[in-house]
């Protein structure tokens, strides 16, 4: 009879799963499936270039991630676009200040979209994988019933609740509405930028974890108390990581004594989920070293869905394929004596009764390309395999290797004459 785990092993996350990859849980006649999906909240600080979209969904790409909620897109008109294999969905906001997002990995169905306010917006996503989606009245609807929700939000600061309380009542009465809006046989998760220090101590809650940094502050009692009403769970409480993983968020104040500003690091980016499905955390933390620039970490959840949802369908199993080896066509086409060896091996081996000849055409034809492969393999070669190279080019991978540096030096730069200089040089790099 096999162990049941115990609760530690169930929250510890697992250290040789590998994305994407089908495994068995248990043993016995019935085998229960379970897959990866890594969802993910970032503050982008701006979406308007293109070029930072750009870089977006190619670091989306780098690390995986599935779903992502973004904030302060700062796009009046709204955006929907494909780019490399994600689609970005950004809602119009009427304050320039603002504004949200979601960008989806092209091997999940969107079932359906909408915003709720400036500061609340949805996403549920379909659990049939070969769903047709339609267009119906300005939102995006497909087939099937919802098998995830996320709910993306954007708090407002400290500053403005403790001048504007009605502000903060707001925010939280849109997103009871988005919660009260979502099937509770779906998954759910709320990620977002909630300006609010829950703190590192449990303090007889039962909705965060023991990993959490700093001390609560009244926002943070607003987002515990509605967590712990709704049954909900902050998840990147719940593991234990170095300071800088679970800190999201990098600011600045001015130290009188020293005359210099100094930097201030909080967790104010939270993914929450609901109690009951907190067991499906695999690991949850925030990650620097993003391409576009950001006073914000993105913070990642990796969850371990059972399969049984079908929303990755097949496409999570991985298939071997064997890959051929390729013939030195360069030979081929430049030297003399390997077309003339070539010709004469092929006009050999057809003449030659193999006796597999016969009325089939597609038996003639199998045993023509045996013929030429051996042809071509005694007497032109194969060519060797070349790695696939990051730059094509030494100036390019030149300015990508001095951009890096700079935005590492932007990090812990505290004179603000230096920090505008390195940002501009940054950017110029960026756009040659």
């Amino acid at each position: 009879m096999a162990r049941r785990p115990t609760d530690r092993e169930r929250h510890t996350p697992a250290q040789s799963s590998e994305r994407g990859t089908a495994k068995t849980v248990g043993s016995g006649k019935f085998k229960k499936y379970s897959s990866n999906l890594n969802i993910a909240t970032f503050n982008v600080l701006g979406l308007k270039s293109s070029l930072k979209r750009t870089t977006l969904t190619r670091d989306l790409a780098r690390c995986a991630v599935d779903v992502c909620s973004l904030q302060e897109t700062k796009l009046t008109d709204g955006l929907d676009e494909s780019i490399l294999g994600h689609r970005l969905i950004c809602f119009p906001t009427k304050n320039y200040h603002y504004g949200l997002g979601f960008a989806v990995s092209s091997r999940l169905e969107i079932h359906r979209y909408w915003a709720v306010s400036d500061r609340v917006a949805v996403l549920t996503l379909s659990s049939s994988p070969s769903a047709l989606v339609s267009v119906h009245q300005g939102q995006n609807v497909a087939s099937g019933r919802p098998f995830l929700a996320i709910i993306n939000a954007y708090a407002p600061t400290s500053t403005r609740c403790a001048s504007n309380v009605a502000e903060m009542d707001r925010f939280y009465d849109d997103l009871a509405t988005a919660y009260s809006e979502v099937s509770s046989s779906a998954l759910l998760y709320i990620c977002g930028d909630f300006n609010a220090k829950v703190g590192s101590g449990r303090r007889n809650a039962n909705c965060l974890g023991s990993h959490g940094r700093g001390r609560r502050n009244f926002t943070g009692d607003t987002l515990v108390n509605f967590c712990e009403t709704s049954h909900l769970y902050l998840a990147n409480t719940t593991f234990k990581h170095p300071a800088r993983n679970i800190t999201t968020w990098t600011g600045w104040r001015r130290d009188k004594a020293a005359d210099q500003k100094v930097p201030v690091y909080n967790q104010i980016d939270y993914i929450i989920c609901r109690e009951s499905q907190k067991r499906l955390l695999k690991n949850c933390r925030s990650y620097g070293g993003m391409e576009p620039y950001s006073d914000h970490r993105i913070v990642i959840a990796n969850l371990e869905i059972p399969r049984v949802y079908g929303v990755l369908g097949s496409q999570t199993r991985k298939r071997s394929i064997s890959r051929q080896p390729s013939v030195n066509t360069l030979r081929l086409a430049s030297e003399k004596e390997v077309q003339l060896a070539y010709a004469k091996k092929l006009s050999d081996s057809l003449a030659e009764p193999t006796g597999e000849a016969g009325d089939d055409v597609q038996e003639n034809w199998n045993a023509i390309q045996k013929h030429i492969h051996s042809a071509a393999a005694t007497t032109v070669g194969y060519a060797k395999r070349k790695k696939n190279q990051k730059y094509d080019d030494a100036e390019l991978e030149a300015l990508s290797k001095e951009q890096r540096q700079l935005r590492i030096q932007l990090t812990f730069v505290t004179d603000d004459k230096k920090r505008k200089s390195l940002k501009t040089k940054r950017n110029r790099i960026q756009h040659s």
